[in-house]
This record gives C-alpha cells, sequence and structure tokens, in this order.
C-alpha cells in the first residue's frame, strides 16, 4: 500500500496521473475484447453442432430450448481456457454436446409421469 502511494505521489508531482488513468482504462479495454472474442468464438463453434442435432432430434425440439441451450453450452465450456477449448476436436465437441442435450433433456421426465406410470417405473427399476 505503501509502495502504491509513492507511485501515485511520484505520478501526481511529475504531472503524469493523467497518464496512468489512460494507461489503466486502455488496458482493461485490451482485456475485455479478449473475452468478448472469445465467446464469439465459442458461439460460433457450438451453435451449429447444437443446431444439427436438434434437426435430428424431435425429441430435443419437443424438450429443450435451443437459444436456452446454447447460452448454457457457450457458458459451460467458456469455464475452459481457450487452449484447452480449443484442443477440443469438432468430433468430441459433438460428442459432450450431445451428451449434455440428452442429460438435459431427460431430467425432470419422472416429473411427467402420472403416479401409475411411476409405479410401473418403479417396478421395473427394482426388477421386479
Amino acid at each position: 500500500m505503501i509502495v502504491l502511494k509513492q507511485v501515485l505521489f511520484f505520478f501526481e508531482k511529475y504531472h503524469l496521473q493523467q497518464t496512468i488513468i489512460q494507461f489503466y482504462y486502455k488496458t482493461e479495454d485490451i482485456f475485455m475484447p479478449e473475452t468478448s472474442n472469445y465467446t464469439q468464438e465459442l458461439t460460433d463453434r457450438i451453435s451449429p453442432i447444437v443446431d444439427k442435432l436438434f434437426q435430428g432430434s424431435t425429441f430435443y425440439k419437443v424438450r429443450l430450448k435451443k437459444h436456452e441451450r446454447i447460452e448454457d453450452l457457450v457458458n459451460l465450456f467458456g469455464e475452459l481456457s481457450p487452449e484447452v477449448f480449443r484442443a477440443i476436436s469438432d468430433q468430441e465437441l459433438r460428442i459432450r454436446i450431445d451428451k449434455l442435450l440428452v442429460l438435459k433433456a431427460v431430467s425432470g421426465t419422472l416429473n411427467d409421469l402420472t403416479p401409475e406410470q411411476l409405479r410401473i417405473f418403479d417396478e421395473a427399476v427394482e426388477g421386479r
């Protein structure tokens, strides 16, 4: 903290405070587009895969909202570093996205069953 005060005093003394402020904001601007570019890269790569999977599956069309899934997938894969994401092959990415879509589509399916259907399901699971 003392060092920071000394640095600010130095910049103030030599009328460089405006320069450091401009540098700070320019630096911030440099990093923000990178995040935006990476998000766009994720969207550009994920959207076509999701489009193809939805075209081939009535189940996805009925159970899922495509734009919400794309947004969720972009957020999920956005947790990976750009290098790691870029290292995933298109085929592997399609497989991962498909598994995630299936999981989302079937989650809550039991909630849609009638009591009789739930009984039949429970019996089947228990092996009766």
